[in-house]
C-alpha cells in the first residue's frame, strides 16, 4: 500500500478493458511456441497486461490462454527484474518509515511558517513544495514501475480498476 495517494493522478485509461477482460474470459487450447497469436490473443494479452512483451507472450504460447490466466489469478510470479530493484531500492520513500517522511514534511511546513513575508517566506515555500512533489514522484514511479515489471500484471489491472471504480477523489 502506498504513503501517499497517487491513485488520484492516475486516468482509467489503461483499465479501460479489464470489464472487459473479465466478461470475456474464454478457455483457449494451448498454443505451440512457433505459432502466431491471433488478433483475438493479443487484444485478450492487452488487456490482462500493461503492454505485451516477449516475456507475456512466451508464457500465452507455452500455456495458453486458461493456464496463463490462472498463473496470473494465483500470483505466483510478484518478481521484477534486477535493474527495476536497484532503481526502485534508490528511492528516498521506499527506505523512510512513513512516521519518518511524515515527520520530515511537517519539519518544513514548520520552517515554513516561521519564515518573515517576502523573498525568503517565498522560497521556503517552493523547497515545501518541491520537497513535497520529489515524494509524489518517487511514489508514482515506485508504483508505475511495479505494476509495468512486475510478474502479476492482471492483479495491478484489478486493483486499478477498482480503486477508480472506488475512488472518491
Amino acid at each position: 500500500m502506498s504513503f501517499f495517494p497517487f491513485r488520484q493522478l492516475m486516468t482509467s485509461a489503461p483499465l479501460r478493458g479489464v470489464s472487459a477482460l473479465l466478461a470475456t474470459i474464454c478457455v483457449a487450447a494451448p498454443l505451440h511456441a512457433t505459432q502466431t497469436l491471433s488478433h483475438d490473443d493479443v487484444s485478450w494479452l492487452q488487456r490482462a497486461t500493461f503492454g505485451l512483451d516477449s516475456s507475456s507472450v512466451a508464457r500465452y504460447q507455452a500455456s495458453g490462454r486458461q493456464q496463463y490466466l490462472d498463473d496470473e489469478l494465483a500470483s505466483r510470479n510478484d518478481s521484477l527484474p534486477p535493474a527495476i530493484v536497484k532503481l526502485i531500492d534508490g528511492y528516498e520513500v521506499v527506505h523512510t518509515p512513513p512516521m519518518a517522511l511524515l515527520a520530515q514534511y511537517k519539519q518544513q511546513q514548520e520552517l515554513f511558517k516561521g519564515t518573515a513575508e517576502g523573498a525568503a517566506k517565498d522560497a521556503a515555500k517552493k523547497t515545501l513544495q518541491e520537497y513535497r512533489k520529489k515524494l509524489y514522484m518517487q511514489d508514482a514511479q515506485v508504483e508505475l514501475l511495479h505494476a509495468i515489471y512486475g510478474g502479476d500484471q492482471l492483479k495491478e489491472q484489478l486493483v486499478w480498476f477498482w480503486l477508480n471504480h472506488f475512488s472518491v477523489y
